[in-house]
């Protein structure tokens, strides 16, 4: 089987792209030519996945269950306070998130809204500015289907301009008979994507009510984990047992398999690329991580994440 690999650097470019078994890569940060990159949950609002896909194509909705909070990073250019470094205006200041009934297309107002916006602040890296928030999705009354749209201005009250805006892709609730996993990525400080998983500079965000936390990449992801044939490994005299896993889609969403669309395999790709991954509260120090395309459509595919564990247990 021929064997491709997909080198991935800040801006998402990829390098090679072809059909067969594909490794992932982190190529140095370029610098950042927007205010806010379009990778993997986040897009331009125009461009959402749900409003351009084909009929034939997958429904790309991303699975959650009530009590999920999923944290979003922008990372909009600071135009509104004086000194970046040391912001003093935040969320509701210059930076907006509008929750929507992706159903209805109503906007989330009142007290479900407060409740959902659990956490969020706004600090800079050392590098660029950037913001964060925590959506609770179980707060009360909460929709069954979601999407957010963040809005940044060039400066606090009415009189600001709109100088970007980006939307995340749509969340949909969980059917109970779906298997779903907790998946989360560790990097100590930016992924292959740009995001930043250091500890705040600004103490509790420099803003009034806010509180600083550490990013998390935790993502309810659909599909089903198979453990494979065990390989043995000798070196130095000591021999060991290395597990074969996968995290496949093969068989989510009945017989023929769950297609995911390319930015869900964008997204999900660069959390398995961490060298730790907590799945279902569960540490994997995993090597030798690759996509495997087992069915191909345009712009979807039925994928197996694969990746080779130490079984400490089995010296």
């Amino acid at each position: 089987m021929p064997v491709t690999y997909e080198f991935i650097n800040k801006m998402g470019l990829t390098c090679s792209n072809m059909n067969g078994l594909r490794s992932v890569y982190c190529l140095p940060m370029k610098i950042q030519c927007v205010d806010t990159d379009d990778d993997g949950f986040l897009q331009n609002c125009d461009r959402k996945y749900c409003d351009i896909r084909c009929d034939w194509e997958p429904e790309g909705t991303i699975p959650f269950v009530y009590g999920d909070k999923i944290i979003f990073q922008l990372q909009f250019r600071d135009k509104a306070n004086t000194d970046p470094k040391s912001p003093t205006l935040g969320w509701d200041d210059w930076v907006y998130a509008e929750i929507y009934n992706a159903e209805t297309g109503a906007q989330i107002t009142g007290a479900v809204e407060l409740a959902a916006k659990s956490r969020w602040f706004v600090c800079h890296n050392g590098r660029n500015s950037y913001q964060q928030i925590e959506i609770d999705t179980g707060a009360e009354d909460f929709p069954c289907a979601f999407y957010v749209k963040f809005i940044a201005y060039d400066s606090a009250g009415e009189e600001g301009v709109e100088i970007d805006s980006r939307c995340s892709q749509t969340f949909k609730l969980v059917d109970d008979c779906m298997e779903t996993h907790l998946v989360e990525g560790e990097y100590l400080e930016f992924d292959c994507l740009g995001n930043y998983y250091g500890q705040p500079e600004c103490e509790d965000g420099a803003q009034s009510g806010s509180v600083s936390f550490a990013y998390r990449n935790i993502t309810r992801i659909e599909g089903s984990i198979v453990l494979g044939q065990p390989e043995v490994e000798t070196e130095d005299e000591t021999t060991r047992l290395i597990d074969n896993y996968k995290f496949t889609t093969s068989t989510a969403s009945g017989k023929n398999g769950l297609f995911l669309s390319n930015y869900m395999i964008r997204w999900y790709s660069n959390i398995f690329s961490a060298k730790n991954v907590i799945i279902d509260s569960n540490n994997k120090l995993i090597s030798n991580f690759v996509v495997n395309y087992e069915q191909q459509e345009q712009n979807s595919a039925i994928v197996n994440f694969e990746w080779k564990e130490n079984c400490n247990e089995c010296f």
